[in-house]
């Protein structure tokens, strides 16, 4: 079973959701068939039940990124009564991580914070320093949607923060992008360029066009607004180019 949702796990990494359905649905049947059917116990009975809840989570995300947003959190809510009935703490922050997201995107930012602080607080049990920088930059973009700019800042340079002491320079520029995209809606278009050079370093390093284009495309914006229009139209054409 465990390997039915590895395999998916790589499909669905790949888009490839043809493929990723496959695996999963006769991933889930087997392991639901198995669980019914009372002939397991003990370690193999468990190692049933944790590969059907990591099915059941790539089963909500394929329909979380087709937005069937009913049945993600469907899935999710199967996945996650596992979990608990395991006492997986990691699987309920993953959980809770993607249910959150789901009420995102659902505009339903209330339930979304109740996730991801859930998310959180799970995380900082666990000491998983990397799932907390994850979790206060999904709470950051939450505020940013909200609106409330300082929550939204103050979230951000919390998880800048981890990715400084880990050396994540990955995580870095997407901290920076972030941060700066609040300074823009603040109007501190000084601060905003300079974080966003930041970031287009690291991008730069990395070779993350995605990235680059992305800082390339803001610091047009900021450009443009300090009524610096050569210089915008100069790095919206290096955007283009990257994007390419």
């Amino acid at each position: 079973i465990g390997l039915y949702a590895k395999i998916s796990g790589v499909f669905l990494g790949q888009n490839s959701y043809v493929s990723a359905a496959k695996y999963l649905d006769e991933g889930i049947a087997q392991a639901e068939k198995e669980l019914q059917q009372n002939k397991v116990e003990g370690q193999a009975k468990t190692k049933i039940r944790s590969g059907l809840m990591r099915l059941y989570s790539n089963k909500g995300i394929a329909y979380d990124d087709h937005s069937d947003y009913p049945n993600a959190l469907l899935y999710y809510n199967k996945s996650m009564k596992i979990a608990m009935d395991m006492k997986d703490q990691k699987g309920m922050a993953s959980c809770y991580n993607n249910m959150g997201m789901v009420y995102q995107n659902l505009s339903q930012n209330p339930k979304a914070l109740e996730c991801f602080t859930k998310a959180l607080k799970i995380r900082e049990e666990l000491k998983d320093i990397d799932g907390i920088a994850i979790c206060y930059n999904n709470i950051g973009v939450l505020y940013y949607v909200m609106k409330n700019l300082s929550k939204a800042l103050e979230y951000y340079n919390k998880a800048l923060k981890i990715r400084v002491d880990q050396n994540n320079e990955g995580g870095m520029a997407s901290c920076y992008m972030n941060i700066d995209i609040i300074y823009q809606e603040e109007q501190k278009h000084d601060l905003a360029l300079l974080n966003f050079k930041k970031a287009l370093g690291y991008a730069t390093r990395l070779n993350l066009l995605r990235g680059m284009a992305m800082c390339y495309n803001n610091m047009g914006i900021s450009y443009q607004r300090m009524g610096r229009t050569e210089e915008a139209t100069r790095h919206y054409i290096k955007s283009i180019e990257i994007a390419k």
